[in-house]
């Protein structure tokens, strides 16, 4: 169910312009026409926001709906969008009594609701929501189902619980478990991915990876279990990328499916992230997602990847995240209205029957869709036509938007200032 624990002591309140206290920084509302802001529509805060919480901040500003988002360094680039009001806190994990706790205080003054767009959000607010004030809803808590989803190897033994199919997969704690590969005879190519996804990816490289032989396997093992990084290793479902399928799903505490739509991914980065993603129905990804999230007693929204195998075209679990995927904006562009339907939810707004999907709308985020060009261009896997025709179908472009340019070119400054810093250390 939404956690609404009693207000916490200490509450700061903000009104119009004024500062938020204990470091953290507000910058004014910058969208034209902030005397439209609907009279009493809970306001709208957004955690460590991507590009999908990008498009909700447009859809419910759009609608008189006020929205402010915690930006740690690394989404201070959405934080620029005329949309919202931007507060400036510090990156997770944090002390959570240094900017977080305190930004969320301020932000008491009325009824809000709380929508995380990273893995670190949400397990920050399961494990403090006690201290956020009760005004501010959320669906995450101490004893929701969050982090067992976002632990792979709690997911898939849930999963395997109820007849879903899971790669097989070994968890790996210390250098003793990597025996477990060579006995279970694991063929190359392999998958090593962290046990938390977010945990690793800060710890150091160890996003999820595909490795091709039983030497780099341990290499990488070895370099993330020093790292102190438990992970995961699976055997690789092989199939294209237009093979992994997908449900948004958002479920609510009395049982019902707010928002239940289907997509595909066309291209991706870096072996995950979707960066030219489809609106597409996936009725079997929807059921499977649904049958897990239903065991679990999950509520919340839940972004549910599988991957259909090339050979036997069934599905097998990828992973679930548990808040706002990067490519959300694909659900609005395809007339489901999910950023709306994900809101009232919270909000415990009425939000009537799902519209249909329009299957064929496409986002596309071109952060990451550049870097999959160039390496599909070095591998000469990829012509310019196979390279523009996909791009046919697009209806939303992530950070980008001509009324609202700034995110976009903020990201493109950093993109820009990370390469030449690759460039750099290269050099030395």
């Amino acid at each position: 169910m939404m956690t609404t624990p009693p207000p916490a002591c200490a509450q700061h309140r903000i009104a119009g312009r004024e500062a938020i206290t204990h470091g953290s920084q507000v910058r004014p509302l910058r969208r034209e026409g902030t005397d439209r802001l609907a009279a009493g529509l809970p306001r709208a805060v957004l955690l460590d926001p991507n590009d999908g919480c990008l498009t909700i901040a447009r859809r419910l500003a759009a609608r008189g709906v006020e929205v402010v988002a915690l930006c740690p360094p690394t989404s201070s680039w959405v934080g620029r969008s005329n949309a919202l009001r931007a507060v400036s806190v510090g990156p997770l994990p944090v002390r959570a009594e240094d900017s977080w706790l305190p930004a969320l205080s301020a932000l008491a003054d009325r009824d809000g609701v709380l929508i995380c767009g990273s893995d670190a959000a949400s397990e920050f607010l399961c494990r403090h929501r006690p201290a956020v004030p009760g005004e501010l809803r959320s669906f995450e808590g101490p004893a929701t189902a969050h982090l067992r989803l976002m632990d792979k190897d709690d997911l898939y033994e849930l999963a395997t619980g109820v007849g879903v199919r899971v790669p097989a997969s070994f968890r790996i704690d210390s250098p003793a478990d990597l025996d477990l590969i060579e006995r279970a005879e694991l063929s190359a190519p392999c998958v090593a991915k962290p046990v938390m996804g977010h945990v690793g990816r800060r710890s150091g490289d160890f996003a999820t990876r595909l490795l091709p032989d039983a030497a780099a396997v341990r290499a990488h093992l070895r370099a993330a279990l020093d790292a102190g990084i438990p992970m995961l290793v699976s055997e690789h479902v092989p199939g294209p990328t237009t093979a992994l399928e997908g449900a948004i799903t958002l479920r609510a505490a009395d049982g019902t499916w707010p928002v239940d739509a289907g997509r595909r991914k066309i291209r991706d980065y870096d072996h995950g992230v979707g960066s030219l993603v489809e609106a597409w129905d996936a009725v079997e990804a929807r059921q499977l997602a649904r049958r897990i999230l239903e065991a679990s007693d999950y509520v919340g929204l839940a972004a549910t990847e599988f991957k259909r195998h090339a050979v036997t075209g069934q599905l097998y679990l990828i992973e679930i995240n548990v808040r706002v995927p990067q490519y959300f904006g694909v659900y609005d562009a395809a007339g489901v209205d999910a950023a709306w339907r994900l809101y009232a939810t919270l909000a415990e707004l009425p939000v009537g029957e799902q519209p249909a999907l329009r299957e064929g709308v496409r986002v596309w985020m071109p952060q990451h869709d550049l870097h999959v060009v160039r390496e599909m261009r070095r591998q000469q896997a990829l012509g310019l036509r196979e390279i523009v025709a996909p791009l046919a179908g697009v209806r939303d472009f992530g950070a980008w938007s001509w009324r609202d340019p700034k995110p976009a070119l903020e990201l493109a400054r950093a993109e820009l200032s990370r390469a030449r810093r690759k460039r750099s250390r290269r050099a030395d």
